[in-house]
């Protein structure tokens, strides 16, 4: 298993997959596939052993990281099935994520909205915290944001792409959104319009050590895109 899995991430899904999933592929498989049935003869694995696998992480992951994982398996074995390098896959319809009660996402209220943006204000983070704020969009999408996806006129912002720092590769990735539905054209209320507005004027005196990240919007003194794990640490 764990020989096919190399072959399947590497030759077929690098290659055909955006990296957010491919990151995703591996991680459920590391940590979660691999000590299951990693050493396992991929004709040997039944869905029972599948079943295991989603079972040992109730109680330690969400439901939609336990599904991920569940997919990531449906995934490989069927492009196995499909090659038929085995004569069905083992994922089959019993074989199901566990059932967990979600706990609810909260939005922040006005007030509290105001009081984060107060005690991030004076950081190098609180033009971005706003933006996101006034916009819903993803840690990601705004790292990935370019100066010509900033419409001033219509006052619009346009989801094109995400961009992540991949720790492993010690760089930044550019990919597609989430979903077709993460393309989209954002209406940007006063305060959106004049956080940009604010990063343009330092558009000129900040530079650029890559050549690379010229045309990005939000860029670091040192010159750099920022890391999506900088702002989780510092609200941390």
């Amino acid at each position: 298993m764990n020989a096919w899995f190399d072959f399947w991430l590497h030759e077929i899904k690098e290659k055909t997959t955006r990296p957010n999933t491919v990151r995703n592929y591996r991680e459920r498989y590391e940590h979660n596939i691999r000590d299951v049935i990693g050493n396992m003869i991929i004709l040997e694995v039944k869905p029972m052993h599948c079943q295991k696998v989603l079972n040992l992480m109730e109680d330690s992951y969400k439901g939609s990281t336990i599904e991920q994982c569940r997919i990531t398996m449906a995934s490989m074995f069927f492009y196995a099935q499909e090659n038929q390098i085995i004569p069905i896959s083992p994922v089959v319809k019993s074989v199901k994520t566990p059932k967990k009660i979600e706990k609810k996402v909260r939005f922040l209220t006005l007030e509290e909205q105001d009081k984060f943006l107060k005690a991030a204000e004076g950081t190098s983070n609180y033009y971005q915290f706003a933006l996101i704020l006034q916009t819903g969009l993803r840690t990601g999408e705004m790292i990935g944001l370019k100066w010509e996806d900033i419409d001033f006129r219509k006052r619009t912002i346009s989801v094109n792409q995400t961009m992540e720092f991949r720790y492993g590769d010690q760089e930044f990735r550019i990919g597609e959104p989430k979903s077709k539905a993460g393309y989209r054209t954002i209406p940007m209320t006063q305060t959106a319009y004049d956080i940009l507005k604010a990063k343009e004027k330092e558009r000129h005196t900040i530079k650029v050590l890559d050549f690379r990240y010229k045309d990005f919007v939000f860029i670091n003194k040192k010159g750099m895109p920022m890391k999506n794990s900088t702002y989780d640490s510092a609200i941390l």
